[in-house]
């Protein structure tokens, strides 16, 4: 339509028409590609905020997982360094009790199963993890990518040639069949299992060197492992409240944090 009336034009020497014509055609391309690019970035925006809603939902449920993890590591890590104390304080002291006993055996339990946030591992795998724009955001979401390799790396050296203190020290600590019970969470396992899932002999203990110094070591490994789940809780904690502040999410008295 347009091509033929330039031509008409064209042929009668209209050169006012042809420039009119000319400029309702470069005006006309330059509205479409701005209305693909509006459209373009319509969708763009709204993937990116599908992404966020994603990732708010996720670093919430990891922010629960690990804090309920963490809990039981600062309990067992409460009761190994208190069996410490008596081992090493004074002899009036006849038996540990339940829980203290139940921390020995756990002492060698500390390997986080975190597999991390799947929609950084999405954005990621697909490199599309510029389409998260805010920056600070992206820092933070690079540092819970960066703590979970250091993670992974310090827990395969950890676990590695770790101790079972039950099977090296069977002498002293017996596992009573309740402990198989693991479909509890773990503050619930805290409360139902762990003041009678173990029974010690701490006669036999304190003259064990070589089981104090395997308690150690695991007490030892068991607290590294926690702090590094506790950094990992810190950098989520952060995104969580950067991801509030983008959604515009109030959670008002909740604890969220």
């Amino acid at each position: 339509m347009i091509l033929s009336r330039v031509i008409q034009h064209f042929r009668k020497q209209e050169w006012t028409a042809i420039a009119i014509d000319f400029v309702i055609v470069v005006i006309g391309v330059f509205v479409g590609i701005q209305v693909s690019n509006w459209n373009a970035a319509r969708i763009a925006a709204a993937q990116e905020r599908q992404y966020l809603s994603r990732l708010h939902d996720e670093v919430q449920t990891s922010i629960e997982q690990l804090r309920s993890i963490n809990e039981l590591y600062a309990f067992v890590q409460s009761e190994l360094r208190s069996v410490l104390d008596v081992l090493e304080g004074p002899s009036d002291v006849e038996e540990l009790t339940g829980t203290q006993c139940t921390s020995i055996f756990f002492s060698h339990i500390y390997e986080v199963q975190y597999e991390g946030l799947p929609t950084v591992e999405e954005l990621l795998t697909s490199g599309r993890l510029s389409s998260i724009h805010d920056n600070e955001l992206r820092q933070l979401l690079a540092r819970h990518q960066q703590h979970l390799e250091g993670w992974d790396r310090v827990m395969e050296g950890l676990v590695a040639d770790r101790l079972v203190i039950p099977r090296v020290h069977s002498d002293l600590i017996e596992i009573n069949q309740n402990v198989l019970d693991f479909g509890l969470e773990p503050a619930k396992f805290m409360n139902e299992r762990m003041d009678h899932a173990a029974t010690c002999h701490l006669d036999l203990m304190r003259t064990d060197a070589g089981f104090r110094n395997d308690l150690i070591d695991n007490t030892t490994r068991q607290g590294l492992a926690a702090w590094f789940a506790s950094r990992q809780v810190d950098v989520l904690v952060a995104t969580h409240k950067r991801l509030d502040e983008i959604l515009d999410i109030d959670h008002g008295t909740e604890e969220s944090r």
